[in-house]
């Protein structure tokens, strides 16, 4: 028996010593990757190979909420949003390239799950932009229709085209739409040049998709005003900016970026703020934007570094007007991606949790 016990006890021993010595080495591997960055002199950013809204490439530049992110990350590590290296990758290599520590993160559209942190080993770095399988519907039904409850108020079988889904957010949407079932056809298209066509025809009353996507195709039609982006989303979808497993203070840096960001646009802080700012006005502000519960200050990060992402790529609501904004083809309302004092859900999210 005492023996049963000792092997027990020594065993439990080697589990804690384990333990710990897993996270020694750990806390090392934390800080390495900024200090490679650092050392490498700019930052690899996975992007995709073009998602208007998001990330894709206009002549030599690359332009999106995605590709702003990563701008906000490098002017947090070296003062400026040219030390960064956009790297597109498809669908297939995405997380290939991240784990082989080819790009040091990634902001392409990704959605973070529980089987991609705990199969793939991937660490949410904090939400970025709000998607969901939404609606785009043509203006000239008979109905005003600017939301799916008025879908009540009309008399006709309309054409509901499905765009590209998931079979498990088809059937979300066919639930959702059920009330309404016997009004609509429902009809899949896979590809948008077909969905374009259709929708220039006048076949599609309804188109069920991606919400980002739907704008886009919008504003691809022969008359984008003819047809209206509801605010109804059936299943929501978190875009996050995504790390590695074992980088805790990294994943920790792009959560606070993120959060300075959102932070800037909640106390009206603006890169014309700080330009303009004297030396008094500049430390108030840098006290509102470097809240210790949201903002990592390591010795490894310099002084006041979230006056330098601010100044240079604004805030939260600068880059989404940039990348959504009326001035742009995709003219996608903020809707989830406002703060959540604005009645959207987006807010600075506390270092201390880990995803």
């Amino acid at each position: 028996m005492k023996t049963i016990f000792k092997s027990i006890f020594f065993l439990g021993f080697l589990f804690l010593s384990a333990c710990q010595t897993t996270g020694q080495v750990e806390k090392r591997e934390n800080s390495k990757l900024l200090s490679k960055i650092i050392d490498r002199g700019y930052l690899r950013c996975g992007v995709s190979q073009g998602i208007p809204g998001l990330s894709i490439k206009k002549g030599n530049n690359w332009i999106g909420l995605d590709v702003d992110s990563c701008r906000a990350i490098s002017a947090g590590i070296f003062g400026n949003t040219e030390s960064v290296r956009f790297i597109p990758l498809s669908v297939k290599d995405r997380f290939v390239s991240l784990m082989a520590g080819e790009v040091d993160l990634l902001a392409r559209n990704v959605t973070f799950t529980d089987y991609r942190r705990d199969r793939l080993g991937l660490r949410s770095g904090g939400v970025n932009f709000r998607d969901g399988v939404g609606f785009l519907i043509s203006k000239k039904l008979p109905y005003h229709v600017t939301n799916l409850e008025h879908l009540d108020k009309i008399n006709k079988k309309m054409q509901l085209c499905v765009y590209d889904l998931k079979e498990n957010h088809y059937s979300a949407l066919k639930d959702y739409l059920s009330p309404y079932s016997k009004k609509l056809n429902y009809v899949k298209i896979k590809e948008n040049s077909l969905l374009i066509d259709r929708l220039n025809s006048q076949d599609c009353d309804i188109v069920g998709g991606g919400r980002g996507v739907m704008s886009y195709i919008r504003a691809e039609l022969d008359s984008p005003s003819s047809f209206r982006v509801l605010d109804d989303i059936v299943v929501s979808e978190d875009l996050s900016l995504i790390t590695r497993k074992g980088d805790i203070n990294w994943q920790r840096f792009v959560r606070s970026t993120l959060n300075v960001l959102l932070l800037a646009e909640r106390h009206g802080i603006a890169a014309s703020n700080i330009e303009h700012a004297d030396a008094e006005e500049l430390n108030k502000i840098a006290e509102l934007l470097e809240d210790p519960k949201y903002v990592l200050q390591t010795p490894q990060t310099r002084k006041h570094w979230p006056l330098d992402v601010v100044s240079n790529v604004g805030n939260y609501s600068n880059i989404y007007l940039r990348s959504f904004g009326p001035q742009t083809r995709i003219h996608l309302e903020r809707g989830p991606n406002a703060l959540v004092e604005h009645g959207g859900t987006m807010q600075p999210m506390l270092l201390n949790v880990v995803e």
